[in-house]
């Protein structure tokens, strides 16, 4: 099956974004590419953080009304 969509049967997470390929499968994000909706933070990322790896708007919101956006917080956590 994994042969079938060229994921790598060897790892639960091809693409490395924090989501194993099933639960990509699952979740229609893509398996393959690490930030399924291209908005600068990987599905992994966004699943954890409550937002949504198919809606590339969510990159520009303030979930928690910090003064931060959503994309801002992600790259501020890859310095921490």
């Amino acid at each position: 099956e994994e042969l079938a969509i060229n994921t790598n049967p060897q790892k639960q997470d091809t693409d490395d974004d924090g989501l194993n390929d099933g639960d990509e499968i699952n979740a229609s994000t893509d398996p393959l590419d690490s930030d399924s909706d291209n908005d600068g933070m990987p599905d992994g990322w966004e699943v954890d953080n409550s937002l949504n790896p198919l809606d590339d708007e969510d990159a520009d919101l303030d979930r928690n009304d910090d003064g931060e956006t959503n994309l801002e917080e992600y790259l501020a956590s890859l310095a921490a």
